[in-house]
């Protein structure tokens, strides 16, 4: 992941961004994770994401792996800790 700003001109605003392009692998397995998030007494949050992705047909070159769809994984603990909870997708719901 590369982290990247971008201005949008209309609105006047720089947005900043996380960007992975990795067509020169195979079996390619991405993760971003945001740092813990408060919930407070709250039942419910509400999360919204910009994102983009490419149709794989148009790319210049050899693509070994092209993915134009992604999953949203969530993982439920009570507090922040040191060490990241586990890698595996099984440990996380999908959402």
């Amino acid at each position: 992941w590369v982290e990247e700003s971008f201005t949008n001109f209309d609105k006047g605003i720089n947005w900043r961004s996380y960007v992975v392009c990795d067509v020169a692998y195979n079996n390619v397995n991405n993760w971003l994770w945001t740092p813990f998030i408060e919930r407070g007494p709250a039942n419910r949050m509400y999360i919204e994401i910009k994102f983009t992705t490419r149709d794989c047909s148009l790319f210049p070159g050899n693509a070994l792996s092209c993915k134009e769809t992604f999953s949203l994984l969530y993982y439920e603990f009570d507090a922040a800790t040191k060490e990241p909870p586990p890698w595996e997708p099984e440990s996380y719901k999908l959402i």
